[in-house]
């Protein structure tokens, strides 16, 4: 007769919360309908609650991306991190932002992604929409994934990045 508890696996070590938020947010993406990449987001509270999660997908009501086979932004070669409202999905972080309402106030965001035909990792940060409604919310910080492990970003100094772009961008015209 076997143990069932001598002989089982090793167990491995337990999740550190951070980690464990950024599992939440893995398979959350997996949700996504976009056929270019998958994100999702997960609303945590100081206490270490989940109060929401988001993942990128049409609104309420609209064909998906996956349903119909088609990606606006890809048919007419649109680059990535540029012109998001030729997108049909509504972004992971504001989908978590909209399920958390008010209660997303002091709250920490954590955001991945993966690509859908390859599995990597996607490592863009919040677009400039997406940054301000982090800011307008109240979130106070965002951790995401980069090529050397986790990072922070703090909403408002990454909206005024986005924002001094944009600006730098027009004044070449």
């Amino acid at each position: 007769m076997t143990d069932r508890y001598t002989d089982a696996p090793p167990v491995p070590p337990r999740a550190s919360r951070t980690e464990w938020y950024m599992g939440i947010a893995v398979e959350t993406a997996r949700r996504s309908t976009c056929i270019r990449r998958c994100y999702g987001a997960v609303v945590v509270n100081s206490a270490g609650e989940i109060v929401s999660t988001g993942h990128n997908g049409a609104p309420r009501g609209e064909a998906h991306c996956d349903e119909l086979n088609t990606c606006i932004r890809k048919q007419y070669n649109i680059p990535s991190g540029e012109r998001y409202e030729f997108c049909r999905s509504v972004h992971a972080e504001m989908n978590a932002l909209l399920q958390a309402g008010r209660a997303a106030a002091g709250c920490t965001m954590y955001l991945a992604g993966f690509e859908r035909l390859t599995g990597a990792p996607s490592y863009d940060p919040p677009c400039l929409m997406c940054s301000k409604m982090l800011v307008n919310a109240g979130i106070d910080r965002v951790v995401v994934r980069t090529p050397e492990g986790l990072g922070e970003l703090d909403p408002q100094e990454l909206y005024r990045q986005h924002l001094d772009r944009v600006i730098a961008k027009v004044s070449e015209k």
